[in-house]
Parts: C-alpha cells; sequence; structure tokens
C-alpha cells in the first residue's frame, strides 16, 4: 500500500478532482433498543416515529424521495434492509411513513429485533434547489 499512497501524495492517479459539492444520496435515521424487542406494535411505532423525522429531514432539504427503505437487525447481530420504489417521488410523510410501514410487514416479526431503521433515498439526478 505504501507505493500507492506515495503516487497519490504526489497527485499521481486517474481521479478527477472537482470543486462540484458533494450531495447525499439519501437521509436515515435509526434507533438501537437497549433490549431485544419483540412487540410487532413497538417496532410499528418506531417506524412511524422514525419515518417522521427522515420525512421531515427530507422536506428540509427540499428534494423529493423516491424510495423508501427499512433496515431491521435482529438479534444476535443478522441485519436485513429491504426497500420500495415510491409510485411518484415525494416529500410527503405520509407517504413516506405509508411506505415505511409497508417495508416493515415484509420482515419476519416473530424475531426478536436490536435495530430499526428509516432511510429516504433521492433520486440519482437530484441537485438541491
Amino acid at each position: 500500500m505504501g507505493p500507492w499512497y506515495r503516487q497519490l501524495a504526489l497527485g499521481a492517479g486517474d481521479t478527477e478532482v472537482t470543486a462540484t459539492p458533494w450531495v447525499a444520496k439519501s437521509r436515515s435515521r435509526e434507533v438501537t433498543f437497549q433490549e431485544n424487542v419483540t412487540d410487532p406494535a413497538v417496532l410499528r411505532a418506531e417506524v412511524v416515529l422514525l419515518a417522521r423525522r427522515v420525512a421531515a429531514d427530507v422536506a428540509a432539504e427540499d428534494r423529493p424521495a423516491a424510495r423508501v427503505a427499512v433496515k431491521v437487525r435482529f438479534a444476535p447481530f443478522l441485519t436485513k434492509t429491504r426497500s420500495v420504489t415510491l409510485p411518484e417521488p415525494t416529500g410527503a410523510a405520509e407517504d413516506i411513513e405509508r411506505a415505511a410501514l409497508a417495508v416493515l410487514d415484509w420482515f419476519d416479526q416473530s424475531r426478536p429485533v436490536r435495530l430499526v431503521g428509516v432511510r429516504a433515498e433521492f433520486l440519482n439526478d437530484e441537485s438541491p434547489t
């Protein structure tokens, strides 16, 4: 790795450097539970809260979300992520919440859960206004 780092330090390589600012592709929120959660109602309530926080982040950025994903970490440490493409890009909290709850229903809710998260993904060609 040493020679490669030296070349990078000298500015060698084919990486193009631009002044274009980096733009986030998504916004997400998640929560890790102190103890395993086995009650589906608790998971649904947490997903609703997370979806609302994500929707507020999306609205603050003024960029519509095109996909909504839910991440679930089962005990002891198996993490699964599922997502859905929205019918049309939106920043509406109700649409993001509805999609997140629908995706949550795709998971096996009989297993103990340690973490749950919600992510809203922006369109690839969107830029902030």
